[in-house]
């Protein structure tokens, strides 16, 4: 269901679809991360951990300037 209607969902790509629409609804607030190395399906060890130390930021300092990350790379 997507805003309490159900949605046919024949293919992959539809549920995928659908999946982005709901997702860009609920979290249509957070910042939009377009770097292809994080995005990806099959990450490097490295984007792997830049990415959970994005995610651990957000949760933990979503109010503070710049997610409280500092330094090059944070």
């Amino acid at each position: 269901m997507v805003a309490g209607e159900r949605q046919p969902v024949a293919t992959t790509r539809a549920i995928d679809a659908l999946l982005s629409q709901a997702c860009d609804r609920t979290y249509c607030d957070v910042p939009r991360i377009w770097n292809e190395l994080i995005i990806r399906r099959q990450l490097s060890s490295a984007s792997a951990k830049a990415r959970r130390n994005l995610v651990e930021a957000m949760l933990e300092h979503g109010q503070a300037p710049h997610l409280a990350l500092t330094g090059y790379p944070p």
